[in-house]
């Protein structure tokens, strides 16, 4: 042990480890930190605190290489936080739990994020304003748009005047996330721009999933309205980034998205053996809700070239709605029940959306793509009340789109980029 102290060796194995971590050597930094963990076994009084940081930082590491010991160091740290009070460790898990807009979160994600903000002193600044933007992405705050307003009115006021350039980025995300329509273009082209210039010149604040938010943002964007080239420029930007990165996840989602991309154009040859390949490797990865979005991905191939009947009786668990859906995966779920004649399963998830509801879901980068989901479904499940409800909502939605825009080229070229937004 460094000067024959415990607390001097954890320190050096969590430097060290941030340091690996930063290069992309994401094995090092695993090894690191389960020594700096193993250390503490031999300290007299050991530092809960200190140990409730080094099961977070180990459990992001993990997450990275899809180790499946992430869940149980994750609910350790976690746990320890709660128990502790600790509002930066709080805020740390629950920013790891829910990562970034349009990403799918863990399942206690609001409920550790809320725990943050109500331990935080109200002079931590930057650390409120990371929570509460992170909040406004995550469920049940990322249904509404009034509250989505709300929380990032609040998380911007707070990171300009705390100048933290951190939290000040977190706001941006959420920001470009929620300008989804069409009318919001230029604002949201400029704020895309602005966040490519920070990653630019401020490498060390790019994270995994941030190294690509923008491009999937103009890959989705260029997609709904039509625009191949666009599209094209996208996708080779994405690659490129791509090849940047170690990470097993972000590297599954990537070839995910090039399949659908295939999809998409209609060319279906051998499809079929990719999806159950992209699956295998899924369920070895231990990827977050994999089941849900290999399901849903097999169902869309099979509804295109085949008879889906056999299969839907196996997938039919995998699409139940769950209380951390995201809109866009909600929506996909009901659509997928619909199209897979589970027509009492659609009609219970519509009902449970009301129309005031469906009218203050935020405009964010998949709304269009929702709607034409919910609409598909209402029309499946043939209820007066829910075609009524879904129509009004698209009605009001989709007038001041241009008009060459049809519902059903929405949907499709949305579907396109899901995969992107599920990073």
């Amino acid at each position: 042990l460094p000067l024959t102290d415990v607390a001097v060796a954890v320190d050096y194995a969590r430097k060290a480890a941030a340091v690996a971590t930063g290069m992309g050597a994401h094995s090092d930094a695993h090894a690191l930190l389960m020594r700096g963990l193993s250390s503490l076994q031999f300290a007299i009084e050991p530092d809960p605190e200190t140990r409730t940081a080094l099961l977070l930082e180990l459990a992001i590491v993990e997450r990275v290489l899809s180790e499946p010991a992430f869940n149980e160091h994750l609910r350790q740290g976690v746990a320890l936080a709660r128990s502790l009070r600790l509002g930066d460790m709080l805020a740390l898990a629950g920013r790891f739990l829910s990562p970034g807009p349009g990403m799918l979160v863990k399942a206690d994600a609001n409920q550790v994020l809320e725990a943050a903000l109500e331990v935080l002193p109200e002079q931590a600044l930057a650390q409120r304003a990371l929570v509460l933007a992170h909040l406004s992405w995550t469920p049940p705050a990322c249904w509404s748009g009034r509250k989505v307003r709300a929380l990032i009115a609040q998380a911007k006021q707070l990171a300009l005047q705390s100048a933290d350039k951190e939290a000040i980025s977190a706001v941006r995300d959420a920001e470009l996330y929620f300008l989804g329509m069409p009318s919001a273009r230029a604002r949201a082209d400029a704020l895309a721009l602005e966040i490519d210039r920070e990653q630019h010149w401020h490498p060390a604040r790019v994270g995994l999933w941030r190294a690509v938010y923008t491009p999937i943002y103009r890959l989705t964007s260029a997609m709904q309205r039509g625009d191949k080239p666009a599209a094209a420029r996208a996708l080779e930007e994405l690659t490129a980034r791509h090849l940047t990165l170690r990470n097993r996840e972000v590297s599954w989602q990537y070839e995910r998205l090039l399949l659908i991309e295939r999809m998409n154009q209609g060319q279906w040859a051998g499809v079929g053996a990719e999806l159950e390949r992209l699956r295998d490797r899924a369920r070895a990865l231990h990827l977050h809700a994999w089941r849900s979005i290999s399901a849903c991905d097999y169902s869309t191939y099979l509804l295109n070239t085949g008879d889906p009947r056999a299969f839907a009786r196996l997938i039919r668990p995998d699409l139940a709605p769950v209380h951390n859906d995201l809109p866009n995966s909600r929506s996909l779920k009901i659509r997928s029940l619909a199209e897979h004649g589970f027509l009492d399963d659609a009609r219970e998830a519509l009902a449970m959306l009301t129309l005031e509801a469906l009218r203050d879901l935020p405009h964010d980068r998949d709304y269009l793509a929702v709607l034409a989901d919910l609409s598909v479904a209402a029309i499946a499940v043939s209820g007066a009340d829910q075609r009524r409800r879904i129509g009004t909502t698209c009605e009001l939605t989709l007038t001041g789109v241009a008009s060459r825009v049809r519902s059903i080229s929405v949907h499709m070229s949305a579907r396109g980029t899901r995969p992107g937004g599920r990073l």
